[in-house]
């Protein structure tokens, strides 16, 4: 005999719970998380022997703080660079997006 499922109440049926959890299962609070991270400078450190030039970096950066270098590196690629007087907030973007693993995110004291 088979046993029957019948989902917890909700939406359309389906159980509501908090998608974003950490290991207790406790609601994870993003705000939190994030306004630690703001507390501390970050620097965008870009290595250019990695670096193919895909820009895919510099569109994933929510502040702009990348951009494309006019120098040609040593196989003829523009790399993507810092904009200087931009504070980069620390979201790591760019360093998920990076297909080759050419960026570092560093935390940097605030003076």
């Amino acid at each position: 005999m088979a046993e029957s499922f019948e989902p917890a109440a909700g939406a359309a049926g389906y159980s509501i719970e908090p998608v974003l959890t950490n290991r207790r299962r406790q609601p994870y609070d993003a705000l939190a998380a994030f306004s630690e991270i703001r507390q501390m400078a970050h620097q965008v450190k870009i290595l250019t022997q990695y670096c193919k030039g895909c820009e895919l970096c510099v569109a994933a950066c929510a502040k702009g703080v990348l951009e494309m270098s006019e120098e040609l590196t040593e196989i003829g690629v523009r790399p993507a660079r810092p904009k200087p007087g931009v504070e980069c907030i620390g979201c790591t973007l760019c360093y998920q997006v990076c297909p080759d693993a050419a960026i570092e995110i560093w935390e940097v004291s605030k003076p």
